[in-house]
Parts: structure tokens; C-alpha cells; sequence
């Protein structure tokens, strides 16, 4: 879909061409890289775990049709470890946290926020969540479609702020982990468009531009014990399974299903 697009302080790499797995090594190499606006396909970006921005496969998008879809999301999707969300099995591997490995500081984050979701109000990526909460996505989904309704998607400003996010490869393929903008994202999938303008990190904390199974193993034995290498390895991978990808499109459905079927 073309869109009304107005990229403040930015430029648009190669003319806003969709970026391939050459250009993903590129961009997480070049100085400048910073100065740009790229155009990532939506079904390569993610959202928390391993959720694409595809129309069979995101909360979101749901939620769009039918508010209380979102209700039904969290109701179901509640998972205790980053591994069980991935593979909806209830195990951790011995990364019993929901925080992916990589996510990682050189000074140690204070004990009262390494697990702040969320007690009492829940995050958007899983449930449990507390109404206000729940009432909270829902707006922020409405408020960015009107905008962009209006006045067309203008990234980098307000609710147009620019959408960031880092690069994950395995093998030749990729994906882009949306860290902020997952509502315009959001909104922009339901408005017909079929790649997302994005770019990196400026802000502190600043992001990674891309990971890679190599980062994971060099991480090993500072960020996380040597021993849990494998399970950090089936996290990652889990982002580009492509049987996992279909258990989430069936799971997510059959949520939504039961729960109309029990109104």
C-alpha cells in the first residue's frame, strides 16, 4: 500500500526499497546507519514473542476487529517463562525468567526491576493484565489509527514517534524485533500496508542492531551460565520456526473461538 509518509530527521535508505538479508548486514555494520529510515516486509517483524505482524497472526490485529479479542489474548496467553511463550510447553530450560538471554547490562540492574512485570498490572505482551491496563492497549491502538487516518503516518513525531527495533539472523534469514511503535506497527498492518518504516535506537538505553546465534555464543559464561547455551539457542531459533509460527496462528485462534463460543 503507498502511504503519506513524512520521515523527520531522517533519510530513506535505498529509496525505500524493502531490505533483504544483504542489506540487514549492512545496516548493522554502517557508522551511519542511525541516519536512516529503512523499509522492513511486515511479516519480518515481530512482536514480543514471535508474534509477526501478519494479519492471521497478531493479537493486535484481532483487537481491531473486535476489542474484547484482546480480552480473550490475555486471558489465555499467560505464559511463566520466555521458552513456554515461545513453545507453549511449560518449561524453562533453566532460564526461568521471561526476559530474553540477550537482553543484557554491563552494570547490573537493580533486584526491584529485572522482573517488573508486572505485579498487580501486567505488560502487553502476556497476560495477566489488570482492566486499567487492558483499557490502556486498547486506546493506545485506537489513538494512533485515528491519527494516522487523518494526518497519514508522519514517523518521528508524537504518536509517529519513529518505530525502533534491532535485527535477528539465523542463517539467511531474518527478522526485526520491534522494541518501540508496536501500535503504529499495529495499525499499520490493519491500514493495508505491507512494510513498516523503521529504524534504530538513538535514545539511551540504546539497542543492539542485530543478533545472531554467534552474539549467544560469545554471551554464554558473562550474561548467563555456559551450561544454558542450549536453551538460550532454542529461544532464538524459536523466533524462526516455522511449525512454532503455526502452532501461534492455531493457538491464538482457538482462543478467540472458545471464548465466543462460551458467550
Amino acid at each position: 500500500m503507498s502511504s503519506e509518509t513524512n520521515f523527520h530527521s531522517r533519510l530513506l535508505y535505498r529509496d525505500g526499497q524493502p531490505v533483504d538479508i544483504k542489506d540487514v548486514w549492512f545496516l548493522a555494520i554502517a557508522h551511519d546507519a542511525y541516519h536512516f529510515c529503512f523499509q522492513v516486509p511486515l511479516e519480518k517483524c515481530i512482536w514480543g514473542y514471535g508474534w509477526r505482524y501478519t494479519q492471521d497472526e497478531h493479537p493486535f490485529y484481532y483487537a481491531y476487529q473486535q476489542s474484547d479479542n484482546l480480552d480473550r489474548f490475555y486471558r489465555y496467553y499467560q505464559p511463566k517463562s520466555a521458552l513456554e511463550a515461545l513453545t507453549f510447553e511449560p518449561e524453562h530450560g533453566g532460564w526461568d525468567s521471561l526476559y530474553i538471554p540477550w537482553r543484557c547490562t554491563i552494570k547490573p540492574a537493580k533486584p526491584t526491576i529485572i522482573e517488573p512485570f508486572f505485579e498487580g498490572v501486567g505488560t502487553q505482551h502476556f497476560g495477566p493484565v489488570s482492566s486499567e491496563k487492558l483499557e490502556l492497549e486498547k486506546t493506545r491502538l485506537q489513538t494512533v489509527m485515528t491519527s494516522i487516518q487523518t494526518v497519514g503516518y508522519q514517523g518521528g513525531e508524537g504518536e509517529h514517534e519513529h518505530i525502533r527495533g534491532y535485527f535477528m539472523v539465523h542463517d539467511d534469514d531474518f527478522v526485526f524485533y520491534i522494541a518501540a511503535g508496536k501500535h503504529r506497527a499495529a495499525a499499520l498492518l490493519r491500514l493495508g500496508y505491507t512494510c513498516l518504516p523503521a529504524t534504530f535506537s538513538v535514545f539511551v538505553p540504546r539497542l543492539p542492531r542485530l543478533i545472531s546465534r554467534r552474539h549467544l555464543q560469545l554471551l554464554a559464561g558473562t550474561v548467563y551460565d555456559s551450561t544454558l547455551l542450549p536453551t538460550v539457542y532454542q529461544i532464538f531459533e524459536g523466533y524462526f520456526d516455522t511449525t512454532l509460527r503455526q502452532k501461534r496462528i492455531s493457538m491464538l485462534k482457538s482462543w478467540l473461538n472458545k471464548s465466543q463460543a462460551n458467550h
